[in-house]
This record gives structure tokens, C-alpha cells and sequence, in this order.
């Protein structure tokens, strides 16, 4: 279930970006992506891998 929940913070990232400066290029798209993860205590890379994706606050 990881999947669609990227998907959308990935949507609402780029959304955020071209509102920000009005382009968005896609290795800018994934390292705010990858950026935005937060470790989990207790969890392995193997499970989690870099953490768990946040959304952009509004």
C-alpha cells in the first residue's frame, strides 16, 4: 500500500512546486520526494526503505 500513498504526495509535491516556481523538473520531483521521508523507529531499510514519504505543508 506504499505505492498510491508515493503517488499522491508525489502529486501533491508537484502541484506545491509549480505553484512555488512555476516549473518542475524530474530529479527536482524526487529528491524533494526522497527529502521528505521520515525514519520509523524500530523499522528496517528492508521494510521501510528511506522511511516514510510526508506530504507538503500547505
Amino acid at each position: 500500500m506504499a505505492t498510491p500513498h508515493v503517488a499522491g504526495c508525489a502529486a501533491l509535491w508537484v502541484q506545491q512546486q509549480k505553484q512555488n516556481l512555476g516549473f518542475l523538473t524530474s530529479e527536482n520531483l524526487a529528491a524533494r520526494t526522497l527529502a521528505s521521508a521520515t525514519f520509523v523507529p524500530g523499522a528496517s531499510f528492508e521494510d521501510i526503505g528511506n522511511g516514510m514519504v510526508q506530504a507538503p505543508q500547505q
